[in-house]
């Protein structure tokens, strides 16, 4: 079972107080910040907090050219990851102060703050000697037929012996495709084309992986779903 990102939700926080109170919890969890500056990346962390300024305070060992280069440089990128969200935001007039005896920066929030949420789900591969498939029509009305290759609550990967469905467009959809697993009822979603590769076979042969995401995952098929892949993953488990 491999892990991957999907379900990504962008927004934009412009609210002082949100921002001042997102940066804030990012203090108190101690977490770290990646801060690029000109050609230069570090590693730091929030030592303070001013909403009413509208200020922070990072802080990380540096040398003096570091030290240079970063007040130099117009605008800082900051970024971090908490909770499953990532936050990136710009800050520009970053300044050298004291705080508790130690030089620091300090640094005034924009009046934006970029959150891109991901989910994280896991990708199991299916049976191989009876294969689940999936089967739909195109646009053109023209039906196919796959096996579908590894599963998460996210995307479908299938493999197919032609190459028919490699002329699809990158986002093109497949509305009610039909995701059939063995001792149960299809599943009807809607999925949209994202990725193709080919596979060489034996004396010549090739096979084709298209990977499809769902557009949209109700929460009756998406628990049936996690059944299917945890009770997938325990038989890998188990397996000698």
């Amino acid at each position: 079972m491999t892990p991957e990102s999907d379900g990504r939700n962008d927004g934009c926080i412009s609210s002082p107080l949100e921002i001042g109170g997102l940066l804030r919890s990012l203090y108190h969890r101690l977490d770290s910040l990646t801060a690029k500056f000109s050609d230069w990346h570090a590693i730091t962390r929030i030592l303070d907090v001013d909403i009413a300024a509208r200020t922070f305070i990072s802080y990380w060992n540096t040398n003096q050219i570091e030290y240079e280069a970063a007040l130099d440089a117009d605008p800082w990128i900051f970024r971090a990851t908490t909770r499953g969200i990532r936050m990136e935001f710009p800050v520009g007039g970053v300044q050298s102060i004291v705080f508790e005896e130690k030089p620091v920066f300090q640094s005034r929030f924009q009046s934006v703050l970029l959150c891109r949420q991901r989910r994280e789900y896991f990708r199991v591969q299916t049976p191989v000697p009876d294969p689940y498939l999936c089967s739909g029509s195109l646009a053109s009305c023209e039906r196919f037929r796959a096996e579908i290759v590894d599963l998460s609550l996210s995307e479908v990967a299938l493999r197919m012996a032609d190459d028919h469905l490699g002329n699809l467009e990158t986002g093109s959809v497949v509305r009610d495709a039909q995701l059939h697993f063995t001792c149960q009822s299809p599943i009807s979603l809607d999925i949209q084309f994202v990725s193709h590769r080919e596979l060489n076979g034996i004396a010549g042969s090739s096979r084709f992986i298209l990977g499809f995401k769902f557009l949209s995952l109700p929460g009756h098929t998406e628990n049936v779903l996690q059944r299917l892949i945890a009770r997938l993953e325990l038989e890998r488990r188990l397996m000698p």
